[in-house]
């Protein structure tokens, strides 16, 4: 506050209504030592409810002026009370400046509307809606409490809400359902309405609108028709109902099938309606016939349908319709996979069945083998499969008494599936089990056996002079040594023993050349002699193709068994005299080729227990 300017007002509070006017003077008094100009400012109000007269004003030093402050605001102004501050600047050194404080209450004024739209509506017993549509141009907010009613109290009324809050300016829409609380006859009848919008804190001044309802007699018209009145197909049939409503009042129906000899089953969806006035409704409709459908000539069903009005059921209509239920055609395939399998114990299979018909198909399953040595496991006993669809079964056959070590024994089985609608359909088909016994480490003992031997008996051969010197020597000791081999090789499979010996003998001759070459020692030269002396092994075992497994174990024994001689040679066996550390190295060396060649073997065992394809047979039963 500035020493230098006085200000005052002629009051401190003034009170208007929307839309009036009123005014109030400022006096400023100058109180400095120069001549000043002052200028006036309102601070709080719109600068659009009020106008200065003058907006400024000049001043001797210690005289006094008035600026008169004109205020209007507009019709609109929301009412309450606002504080205001007059400002009054020194143009000279604005940093002097005065205020003074005031309050200006707009007065609340009441103004609110109320209407209803449609002013009539035509109903037969429901609700007819209709809207309340307030709005309050005042200046303060105002809650209204909503109410109706008739002279003869015949009618119901639902406000969405009791009491609606307005704010000022605003306006809103109340939905309202009216009912009469009793039908109209035969005759119909008008009812006149009020609804009343009273303000909570001046009930007084409540405003109305009015409305009518007109209630019309029911008219319960219903139309219902059934496309295809006929149906031929597998099993089910599907229908469309036609559904139309040409009365007044909407309709909650019922839709129910039936016919004379109660042999089919009926599924609307869904099975209840509502239909306003003057509408229309198509629901589909499924019949079956109850049981299993015929497999040899057609059937035909008359049915009836009807719909029935809740409120009125005995203006329930009807319609009637045929289904042609045709022969259900069986087709499907059954196949075991895969047909033949190998194995030691028991035997996993699946079972394959396709649906080749066009409509649904039950079947039941079974299996079992022709000597009863073998139990047979299903996945599922049962199954259904849509048209043109494939599903795969587990089958698990396990014999309850295995065959001998190292031999074998073939198993025949069969599966049966049976159409649950149609067993003279029947299908079978046949699966062979093969389980094989694996001789255990049998095979690789003998041909570290043989090898042993086959090698080791070579240097007594010549010390003792049972092989005289001649020419072609070396092929002959490589000879022995391949038949020795190759013989105990075939003893320890349990089959083949002479072709195995003479595949030996014929796959170990080429070490001679080897020898008479000079090259007995280099690696390339022992890898293709042994996977030539190894193929042949392998064929004289009928491996057929598989000998090349043993071809390969050749190709790392040979090398392996020249590398192998020559690093024993350094080591303290080589102390125990030229002789005996002779003898006991070709024994070791010996045995690493069998052992070799018996690792490939028994590995060729197991992979041949794994599964086969065979012949493929159908059998339909009679």
């Amino acid at each position: 506050m500035s020493a230098v300017i006085r200000v005052a007002l002629s009051r401190r509070m003034l009170q208007i209504e929307p839309g009036q006017r009123g005014e109030l003077s400022v006096t400023i008094q100058n109180l400095s030592e120069i001549v000043d100009q002052y200028i006036v400012q309102v601070q709080g109000l719109n600068d659009a409810w009020l106008t200065l007269v003058p907006p400024r004003i000049s001043l001797f030093p210690q005289d006094e002026g008035q600026v008169t402050v004109k205020l209007h605001p507009p019709e609109r102004a929301r009412a309450g009370t606002y504080e205001f501050t007059v400002k009054v600047v020194s143009r000279e050194n604005p940093v002097e400046f005065s205020t003074a404080q005031g309050t200006l209450d707009i007065a609340p004024i009441f103004l609110f509307d109320v209407s209803l739209t449609p002013q009539r509506k035509t109903t037969t017993g429901e609700d007819a809606p209709f809207s309340v549509q307030l709005s309050n141009p005042g200046n303060t907010d105002i809650t209204l409490q909503l109410s109706a009613a008739d002279p003869e109290d015949a009618c119901r009324y639902a406000f969405d809400t009791d009491d609606v809050t307005l704010e000022a300016g605003g306006s809103t829409t109340v939905p309202l359902a009216v009912a009469p609380k009793h039908g109209a006859g035969d005759e119909g009848r008008m009812y006149r309405f009020t609804v009343r919008a009273a303000p909570i804190d001046a009930p007084e001044k409540a405003r109305t609108a009015t409305g009518e309802l007109a209630c019309e007699p029911q008219v319960v018209a219903l139309g219902l028709s059934l496309w295809p009145p006929k149906r031929s197909a597998v099993g089910a049939g599907s229908f469309q109902v036609q559904l139309d409503n040409r009365g007044n009042t909407e309709l909650d129906l019922t839709l129910e099938g039936t016919d004379p000899a109660e042999a089919c089953a009926y599924r609307f969806e869904p099975p209840r309606v509502t239909l306003q006035a003057g509408g229309s409704r198509q629901v589909p409709l499924t019949v079956a016939p109850i049981g299993r459908p015929a497999t040899d000539k057609p059937k035909l069903y008359d049915f009836m349908i009807r719909a029935v009005p809740d409120n009125a059921p005995q203006k329930a209509v009807q319609a009637a319709g045929q289904l042609e239920c045709l022969p259900v055609v069986i087709s499907f395939g059954l196949d075991i996979l895969p047909q033949e399998r190998s194995t030691q114990s028991e035997g996993h299979f699946e079972v394959q069945i396709v649906n080749r018909g066009q409509g649904k198909l039950s079947l039941e399953l079974s299996a079992s083998d022709t000597d009863e040595a073998c139990d047979c496991r299903l996945g599922k006993r049962r199954v259904s499969l849509d048209a043109e669809e494939t599903q795969t079964v587990p089958l698990s056959v396990k014999p309850r008494y295995k065959p001998t070590r190292g031999e074998s024994r073939r198993y025949t089985f069969s599966v049966r599936a049976m159409p649950a609608d149609a067993p003279h359909l029947a299908k079978k088909e046949s699966g062979y089990l093969e389980v094989v016994r694996s001789k255990g480490a049998r095979a690789l003992i003998w041909s570290v056996i043989g090898f042993a031997l086959g090698n080791g008996i070579l240097l007594p051969l010549l010390w003792s002079g049972a092989l005289p010197e001649f020419e072609g020597l070396p092929f002959a000791l490589f000879g022995i040594m391949g038949a020795v081999g190759g013989l105990f090789l075939g003893l320890g499979n349990g089959k083949r023993v002479l072709p195995a010996a003479i595949g030996g003998a014929l796959g170990f001759v080429p070490g001679g050349f080897l020898v008479m070459a000079g090259i007995f020692e280099e690696w390339v030269p022992q890898a293709l002699w042994g996977g030539f002396a190894g193929v042949l092994l392998g064929l004289a075992l009928a491996y057929r193709w598989r000998a090349i497994v043993l071809g390969a174990a050749g190709a790392v024994a040979l090398p392996l068994r020249v590398g192998l001689g020559q690093a024993l040679w350094e080591t303290p066996i080589s102390n125990l005299g030229h002789e005996p550390a002779a003898l006991i190295i070709d024994v070791v060396i010996g045995s690493a080729v069998g052992l070799i060649f018996g690792l490939a073997v028994q590995f060729l065992g197991h992979w041949m227990e794994g599964p086969r394809t065979g012949r493929k047979r159908i059998e339909a039963e009679p």
